[in-house]
């Protein structure tokens, strides 16, 4: 193997850093696998909601009935809609966050990021062997989680669980984006603490876009809802998944060209 290849791809590297994230695989998997099974669950118990709404105020009521009576027209738009735009995107944000906001400021907090540049492999790689290790983690408990959430389905009824699969990719890629972000700030900080803190500040302050309907088509936390598509009916958006790719690839790359020049 020429010494490009070995530089690109380091199999020791990408061990440490499975090591290192191991425990935040087994906390997402069991963390999102038992919010999916209880979430799942709850269908159980659809028909009390309705009669919740009688407690409501009307335009609360009126607000909520149409959202409700989607989510309860099958089994199915039920577990979308309580797993894919809720638990699953949200505590899937927080793993994303947690995962690369750990990426270099915990190897700066720890004192080890000097041994680890010092390495014969360039900084590009090493940032590029954090960032796919990560991204595996991000996945596999994002899809391990999904098809507990499905099973669970499947033992309660019918479920089309194809379009519960599509789903789940558009969300994966969207939370890429997130890890990302995560990534390029980390790079920037000396404690991940700090670095988790800042890019959910600044997620959260960006998530404002997809609450308005101007501004929802610039948020990718609403494309990788998938509303138009899973509630609307329209077509499967590629397009917004080929976009959040590209934003994806821009911010690892941004965080790799910053960390291969920052000074430590």
């Amino acid at each position: 193997m020429s010494r490009e290849v070995e530089n690109l791809f380091n199999i020791a590297l990408l061990r440490k850093e499975f090591r290192e994230l191991r425990w935040l695989l087994w906390v997402g998997i069991i963390v999102l696998s038992l919010m999916g099974i209880i979430a799942a669950l709850t269908w159980l118990w659809t028909d009390d909601l309705f009669g919740m709404l009688d407690l409501m105020g009307q335009e609360f009521r009126d607000l909520m009935e149409g959202e409700m009576r989607f989510a309860m027209d099958s089994l199915t738009n039920y577990l979308w809609s309580q797993w894919h735009p809720k638990n699953l995107l949200q505590i899937g944000t927080l793993l994303a966050i947690i995962i690369g906001a750990q990426a270099v400021a915990s190897e700066v907090n720890r004192g080890s990021i000097e041994f680890l540049i010092s390495r014969p492999v360039s900084r590009a790689s090493i940032l590029i062997h954090k960032s796919a290790a990560g991204a595996i983690i991000l996945s596999l408990a994002v899809w391990v989680s999904t098809l507990f959430v499905i099973g669970t389905g499947m033992a309660l009824g019918s479920v089309h669980w194809q379009s519960l699969l599509a789903a789940t990719f558009l969300t994966n890629i969207g939370l890429f984006i997130v890890q990302a972000f995560a990534t390029w700030i980390s790079v920037h900080s000396a404690d991940a603490i700090k670095a988790g803190a800042i890019s959910a500040a600044l997620l959260a302050l960006y998530s404002v876009l997809g609450m308005f309907r101007a501004t929802s088509q610039a948020s990718f936390f609403w494309q990788m809802r998938g509303i138009s598509w899973f509630v609307g009916g329209g077509a499967y958006p590629w397009l917004a998944i080929v976009g959040m790719i590209t934003v994806t690839l821009l911010l690892f790359g941004l965080a790799i060209h910053q960390f291969a020049k920052k000074e430590y």
